[in-house]
């Protein structure tokens, strides 16, 4: 099957939703659950909100199989997860908030076909440097994110209590 990486649009809310739910065990599992406790409507609110900025999606007969949010950030203004080394980069860099695949779409290149995508867009934008956060627990992303290119720049802990590795991919 030929999948291609479209603009998610806020018409996509409630596919993106369900696939989350799809995905909710293993979200649960790296101690990220605080979004399901949410009421339905405001986790609705919130996949709007994340929607209208850079979130790349694949879909299978109108169904989200497959999601990459990203964001830029401005390294000039405060940013815990990554102050400690701001200053080694430009002004700007790309970061991705959440990267699911549907279980049944693993091992299938998704990942890689949605993070080919991204590195494009970016790219296009004059960013050269992608970093990524990821709970250290979880191995099969860390793996997910060595596979892409990703290298592992430092450990430290986010809002306090998650321990978290810090990954970043330099642009060609």
């Amino acid at each position: 099957m030929n999948f291609l990486v479209t603009q998610g649009k806020i018409s996509d809310a409630e596919s993106m939703l369900d696939l989350m739910y799809s995905c909710k065990d293993d979200l649960d599992r790296e101690g990220l659950n605080s979004f399901f406790t949410l009421p339905y409507w405001e986790q609705f609110k919130r996949i709007k909100a994340m929607l209208r900025g850079n979130v790349f999606i694949i879909k299978d007969n109108g169904k989200i199989i497959a999601t990459l949010s990203e964001s830029i950030i401005d390294s000039r203004m405060f940013d815990e997860y990554w102050s400690y080394e701001t200053y080694f980069y430009p002004d700007h860099y790309a970061s991705f908030g959440s990267f699911l695949v549907a279980k049944e779409y693993r091992r299938k290149g998704m990942a890689k076909k949605l993070m080919d995508h991204a590195e494009k867009e970016i790219s296009k934008r004059g960013i050269g440097v992608i970093k990524a956060l990821i709970n250290k627990g979880n191995h099969v992303s860390i793996q997910v994110a060595k596979d892409l290119g990703f290298k592992k720049i430092g450990r430290g802990r986010v809002l306090g209590k998650y321990k978290c590795l810090f990954f970043e991919k330099e642009l060609i």
